[in-house]
């Protein structure tokens, strides 16, 4: 008679058991959450990595939303992709298992463009960030996605504005698809002569000696083209540490404070307003928020428009019981955004105003540029 591994057979019972206890455990949890007229929102964010720092900022601006509108319908769980586009899906697919209809907020193209076919096969939606229908997302253009992308009228002022002030630009881009992308942009969109492209890492801590042989071709102006983290941070205050007077274009514009560490000289910078600067232009509805940040003792330049508009924009439709379809999303004139009124896209991309600033004496101020 064959003897028994009894062994096997309770390694075997023991895990049943253990998955026995997690279906019925998100069951569980499935039902309350449906008794407290709740849903599930998953928050896809580099929590840690490269990215973090941009991450952490949004996982802030989102807890401060959820703060101030506790009626918010939803049951908000936080995601960590690492920055990593398999990591966050790997990490989704592990939350989610047999959810129908999943509602996901989610940042960078290539992490949105990996998490879209599993939500597709689920029937989910995508709320993304800093992101735009793009050669990786483009498969998916009919998903059932809307995204706040990086503007693209400011891109064309920003283009614009580079092209009637310098000849020539040296560029700095990160080892990324967002580095790539905007580099090949740039040198289609620059009339002038781009007369060096420059790689670097976004974890990248030392780049004197790379910013040092871009600065020895004497360009015009420098643009910087990265997702926010620390190689592009270094690169920036390597420039201001190496006197650069030349332009330095940046296409972001996130808490300007922890960039620009030294901000004294550095009055030739440009970069978007995607934080929320508080100067005569400000929106009532900015100013209150403002107001209780500094009550609050948070820091000003960590709140980001893009975390609070998507967190904004999933309560909003719940709240309404609107379906997360896009062609309903379509039928809305428009959502008030924290910066102003939002409208979408056939595309599903949202369109609104924003500005550029700069330094001047030391200080972050807006800046105006002329029309076309």
């Amino acid at each position: 008679m064959k003897k028994i591994n009894w062994k096997v057979i309770v390694v075997c019972v023991v895990v049943a058991l253990i998955a026995g206890f997690i279906i019925c455990s998100n069951m569980k949890e499935q039902k309350a959450l449906q008794e407290s007229g709740k849903r599930n929102v998953y928050a896809v964010l580099p929590l840690s990595g490269p990215l973090a720092v941009w991450g952490k900022q949004a996982q802030e601006t989102i807890d401060y939303y959820l703060k101030k509108n506790p009626d918010a319908p939803m049951n908000l769980i936080y995601i960590d992709s690492e920055g990593n586009p398999s990591k966050a899906l790997t990490a989704l697919q592990s939350k989610i298992l047999d959810e129908k209809n999943p509602i996901v907020i989610s940042a960078v193209s290539s992490i949105s463009a990996a998490l879209l076919p599993f939500l597709d096969q689920h029937g989910g939606f995508n709320v993304s960030m800093y992101t735009k229908v793009s050669p990786a997302t483009a498969t998916y253009k009919n998903q059932q996605r809307i995204s706040f992308p990086i503007l693209t009228e400011m891109g064309e002022k920003l283009i614009d504005y580079m092209n009637k002030h310098y000849k020539t630009m040296a560029i700095f881009y990160s080892e990324d698809e967002l580095g790539r992308l905007g580099l090949n942009a740039m040198k289609e969109v620059f009339k002038g002569e781009v007369i060096g492209a420059y790689s670097f890492s976004v974890a990248e801590r030392d780049v004197r000696n790379t910013v040092v042989k871009a600065l020895a071709t004497n360009p015009d102006a420098v643009f910087v083209i990265s997702p926010p983290s620390i190689g592009y941070r270094n690169v920036i205050n390597e420039l201001g540490t190496a006197g650069y007077q030349g332009g330095i274009l940046t296409n972001q514009g996130y808490q300007v404070t922890w960039v620009f560490q030294n901000l004294e000289g550095m009055d030739n910078v440009m970069f978007p307003c995607y934080d929320i600067l508080l100067d005569e232009n400000t929106s009532e509805k900015r100013k209150q928020v403002m107001a209780e940040l500094s009550a609050e003792g948070l820091d000003l330049n960590c709140l980001r428009i893009e975390p609070y508009n998507a967190v904004a924009f999933v309560d909003y439709m719940l709240k309404h019981n609107i379906p997360f379809e896009r062609s309903e999303i379509l039928k809305m004139k428009t959502f008030e955004g924290i910066a102003g009124p939002i409208t979408f896209t056939e595309d599903g991309d949202a369109e609104f105003e924003l500005g550029f600033c700069t330094i001047k004496d030391g200080k972050i101020v807006s800046m105006e540029i002329e029309e076309k």
